[in-house]
């Protein structure tokens, strides 16, 4: 079952990335926050081979930080964008991390 939210979080992850890419080329996201979403994905990567390896429940911290920091970054693009942030979205991708950390947890 770990397995399988490994998978699921990687192809969140992916997503995610090849999005802010995406962003970057059309000029709707800037380079730093592009470097920001690369920097909070190596986050998630590290931190999830410690978890898988170590069987360390500390690294979900750093799995954490990894994603709470893609909501800052989508912060940030919205102010770079000069719109308001929604609540709305905010909140749909605060359940969606904390979805994937509760089934880190559950799962090791």
């Amino acid at each position: 079952m770990q397995i399988i939210t490994l998978i699921l979080l990687g192809l969140y992850v992916g997503i995610v990335v090849f999005a802010a890419i995406l962003g970057y080329m059309t000029r709707h996201i800037s380079g730093r926050n592009l470097a920001w979403t690369i920097v909070w994905t190596s986050f998630i990567i590290i931190f999830g081979f410690v978890f898988v390896t170590k069987d360390n429940l500390y690294a979900l911290t750093g799995i954490a930080a990894g994603l709470f920091g893609y909501s800052s970054v989508a912060l940030r693009n919205a102010q770079y964008m000069g719109q308001a942030p929604q609540l709305k979205h905010h909140l749909t991708r605060m359940a969606i991390h904390l979805f994937f950390l509760a089934l880190l947890y559950f799962t090791r």
